[in-house]
């Protein structure tokens, strides 16, 4: 069975959600099951649930969620993180990581895709 990975560098703007959501059906059609989404630069402001549109949190959260339970790691990038001076918001299922735990993960991936700006 093959394994896709998702980098996201692209922020929390109005169209994020549906992108994101957009860009893992693609991935998952073409290459497989999801196993690991990473929230990396601007993207990790989407770690904190405000900075994501209100009316696509809730979808935003249960494609996270939906990740998870098939197995897959959603993480965000620590240094992301702490460069713009957030934390992720308790509701939301993401882990933090780094760009090495990314790297270490691309061994394990089939295809990987990118969700740039």
């Amino acid at each position: 069975m093959n394994r896709a990975g998702l980098f996201v560098q692209r922020g929390p703007d109005a169209g994020f959600v549906p992108a994101l959501i957009a860009a893992c059906a693609d991935l998952h059609q073409s290459a497989g099951p999801l196993r690991v989404l990473f929230l990396y630069g601007d993207a990790a402001r989407a770690a904190d649930l405000l900075q994501v549109a209100a009316a696509d949190r809730a979808a935003y959260a249960a494609l996270l969620q939906a990740c998870r339970d098939a197995g897959g790691s959603t993480l965000v990038c620590q240094t992301a993180l702490e460069k713009l001076g957030i934390a992720v918001s308790p509701e939301l299922p993401l882990s933090v990581g780094s760009l090495g735990q990314w790297f270490d993960l691309l061994h394990d991936l089939d295809a990987v895709a990118s969700l740039s700006p």
